[in-house]
């Protein structure tokens, strides 16, 4: 059993007929049912719930409540008392998935983040598996461990999405569960989320939530992604676009115009070559016809620097748990302390 979770909080004065007397701190949550047969109390707040809901989805609570209670224990209304050091909204956000989440939502994908991240707490911790997992799995759709999902989510069709989206300003929110509950096959992204969708002054100062709160990153985290950003702008030079700031590509073998093809190459490499360090997301754009950065090439120095291009973008995404100093994607594994 958890140290945070205790069937006997110490400090309550016990009643004569096993029920304890009314705390005025107590607030009872709106999840109080008169046929509830365990109290949930975390902070100042009390859900009186339904052991079979429990146990129905919780190895955890099922083995515990398998468990013969002594005689004496703190009882209200007749319920045994679980004391929990999760927070109140956690256990709200929790329980409205499990009593109300077929009438409120049509699927996992609509759940907002804030119940997406509390399912994610509260079921690695209580062994809500399946629940935990469904979670999982529907923010992976937004933080994709390959560069095709990357492409599907954010590039090509994000418009096509069967699902609302919830990671924009709340990377930092994101990538906090991740590190808290080890959760490393989306950090990647995640990482890379906050760069690419974010300022730094903003990286640095945070970004407030619609309650006035302010979600951050720790220090620790500010220098991975950081020295991230630094190792990711070096591998766009010598990657996705070494085309344009080397000489090795572009005029290429089957070139039918040498001259032209390295004069447009010179003329855009002088436009854009500071213009690279200040943009993020090329790193991982699709290539585009229509870019303002696409020079006049002739047709097979074009296909040449779209092949590179598209190689680089490639190397750069198997390459992006190294820029930030983890393992590569395959050992990337979620959940493990």
């Amino acid at each position: 059993m958890p140290e945070s979770l205790s069937l006997v909080p110490p400090t309550k004065r016990k009643r004569t007929d096993g029920n304890e007397e009314p705390d005025s701190s107590i607030t009872r949550s709106q999840f109080w049912f008169e046929d509830g047969s365990i109290v949930i109390e975390a902070e100042q707040t009390q859900f009186c719930v339904h052991r079979t809901i429990l146990t129905g989805h919780s190895k955890f609570f099922g083995d515990m409540f398998s468990v013969p209670q002594p005689d004496g224990e703190v009882l209200v209304e007749g319920c045994h008392v679980v004391r929990v050091s999760d927070t109140a909204e956690d256990w709200e956000n929790f329980l409205t998935v499990i009593y109300q989440g077929q009438r409120l939502y049509k699927s996992v994908n609509q759940y907002p983040l804030k119940t997406l991240i509390s399912i994610l707490r509260l079921g690695n911790k209580y062994e809500f598996i399946e629940l935990r997992n469904h979670a999982l799995e529907r923010i992976k759709l937004e933080l994709p461990r390959t560069l095709k999902g990357w492409d599907q989510t954010y590039e090509t069709c994000p418009h096509e999405a069967n699902y609302a989206n919830i990671i924009s300003d709340n990377e930092f929110d994101l990538v906090n569960i991740a590190e808290e509950l080890q959760i490393r096959s989306i950090l990647p992204a995640a990482y890379f989320l906050c760069l690419y969708d974010q300022s730094l002054d903003t990286i640095f100062n945070g970004i407030v939530r619609e309650d006035g709160t302010t979600s951050q990153l720790s220090h620790s985290t500010l220098h991975v992604i950081l020295q991230g950003r630094d190792t990711i702008f070096r591998a766009m030079i010598d990657t996705t676009f070494g085309w344009l700031m080397k000489r090795k590509i572009i005029p290429c073998n089957k070139c039918t115009d040498t001259k032209k093809c390295r004069d447009a190459r010179v003329k855009q490499h002088e436009v854009f070559q500071h213009e690279l360090l200040k943009d993020i997301g090329l790193a991982l754009k699709p290539w585009d016809d229509d870019d303002d950065i696409v020079c006049d090439f002739c047709k097979k120095c074009l296909k040449a620097a779209e092949n590179a291009f598209e190689e680089g973008r490639q190397a750069i995404w198997d390459n992006l748990p190294k820029y930030f100093g983890m393992p590569e994607w395959d050992n990337l594994h979620d959940f493990e302390i």
